[in-house]
């Protein structure tokens, strides 16, 4: 499953004209008039030179056209400016397509990926045949390939895991749930989050002990993992310094699974975040545990057993960031609590809120993502919403408010978000990933950021 970086092959996009000459009705650049002419290729300067306050000189990126204009650098990764007869160009490396001004972004919509996640720097996504491929950071394990160290710029296969139809990844490990209901999980295990009854990081899938069968959902936190059970109870293994396992207790760690109290039914949808956990009961209502020192439990405090918040209509979905928490309404509607130092709760205040608000703006929403400090929305026209803490994905927005992802505005099916990246899936099974990059999770071949989606090519 490792792939080759894209190569290079140029598609020649004109953005701006260098001189005031507008395109042309077919968008191509026009030719300069005779004045320009006579001025960057006329008897003042030699052939291929323009005449700038410096004097004669080459015309380049630096100085192009009469009026020695600079051309603007690409705002991301995979394109480079040019000037050519006195016009600012833009091109896009081969499989990507210009996007937006100064931007490439992947062109592909059609792929066989059923699942994809994100966690630290890594990222991993199960394809139709079940099987795992990850990518970036491999420090700990997390990308499941037997090595604990290093890192890859594009897709490796996952070991032991197969028949996947869900994953979920913590800040340095990942969990794989089959479509069996059994639940494997790889990379750190310093604080037991493997759940294979050790503390000792592995590069191989192990399963987790006890819940070989029955599992519906899974949620990787920091440093804990959670699983509904097929009968809606809910089991936490990991770190549980901040009472985020649920099982009454806010001290140490459980390397194997304990239940968390009062939940022994009805869970059907669970989110951890950095170190607190929050579910979906019967009836749509939501109840969380652990960390709440920045309101994600719906007050001021912290608990070790799940504590039920009052929402304001029926929830069908929920995600939770570093300190922070988004659900979904029946009606479409969305709203945040918790942390909101980056804005990401969506709106213009930069104040915690211990009681869900709406999230301005939004209508249709079907799901949501939270990681880090950001958040995402997909709303029913498969278009992508975010807000919070950069990147979000090139997005043009107020302090803290939601904007449209440029490139997809359409077509998308899931999206997922963590601190520094996050990737969308399209509705034909094409994977698109954006941000910092620093550990190739990005799975474009390069380390190279991208502030707007691209393509994750060899997977």
């Amino acid at each position: 499953m490792r792939a080759s970086p894209p190569a290079s092959v140029g598609l020649l996009l004109a953005v701006a004209a260098c001189s005031s000459s507008a395109p042309n009705a077919a968008g191509s650049p026009t030719t300069t008039d005779a004045g320009d002419a006579a001025r960057y290729d006329g008897a003042a300067c030699g052939h291929g030179d323009v005449m700038c306050a410096d004097g004669c000189q080459p015309e380049s990126v630096a100085a192009c056209g009469a009026s020695c204009k600079v051309c603007p650098q690409p705002a991301t990764s995979h394109g480079s400016a040019d000037c050519l007869s006195g016009q600012c160009t833009f091109e896009c490396e081969g499989g990507y397509a210009m996007c937006a001004t100064q931007s490439c972004c992947g062109a592909e919509t059609m792929g066989d990926v059923v699942a994809i996640a994100v966690g630290g720097t890594t990222t991993c996504a199960a394809i139709s045949s079940g099987l795992v491929g990850c990518w970036g950071s491999d420090a700990y394990g997390n990308l499941g390939d037997g090595m604990t160290s290093g890192f890859s710029v594009v897709p490796v296969q996952a070991n032991g895991l197969r028949n996947v139809a869900q994953l979920s990844l913590g800040e340095r490990h990942g969990c794989a749930l089959s479509t069996g209901g059994t639940v494997r999980c790889w990379g750190d295990d310093a604080q037991g989050q493997l759940g294979d009854g050790q503390r000792t990081p592995s590069g191989t899938a192990t399963v987790v002990n006890g819940i070989t069968g029955g599992v519906t959902a899974i949620a990787a936190g920091s440093m804990h993992t959670c699983a509904i059970l097929s009968g809606g109870a809910v089991s936490c293994w990991g770190a549980d310094m901040s009472g985020q396992l649920g099982n009454g207790q806010t001290t140490g760690s459980s390397v194997v699974p304990v239940p968390v109290m009062g939940l022994t039914s009805g869970a059907t949808a669970i989110a951890a975040g950095a170190a607190f956990t929050c579910a979906v009961v019967s009836g749509g209502a939501v109840k969380c545990w652990g960390d709440g020192l920045h309101g994600q439990l719906g007050g001021p405090a912290s608990s070790a057993t799940p504590l039920a918040l009052t929402m304001p209509a029926s929830v069908m979905a929920i995600a939770a960031g570093a300190n922070h928490v988004c659900a979904v309404m029946t009606g479409g509607s969305a709203v945040c609590w918790g942390a909101n130092d980056q804005g990401q709760l969506g709106s213009t205040q930069s104040t915690m809120s211990a009681v869900p608000v709406a999230v301005p703006g939004l209508t249709g929403v079907i799901a949501v993502a939270a990681g880090g400090n950001e958040t995402c929305a997909l709303d029913r026209a498969g278009a992508v919403h975010c807000w919070g803490e950069d990147p979000v994905g090139d997005v043009n927005m107020g302090p803290g408010q939601p904007g449209i992802v440029p490139s997809l505005s359409s077509g998308v099916a899931h999206v997922t978000a963590v601190t520094g990246h996050a990737c969308a899936l399209t509705t034909g099974g094409a994977p698109k990933c954006w941000g910092t990059n620093e550990s190739g999770d990005l799975g474009d071949g390069t380390i190279v950021p991208s502030w707007v989606p691209i393509d994750v090519p060899g997977i």
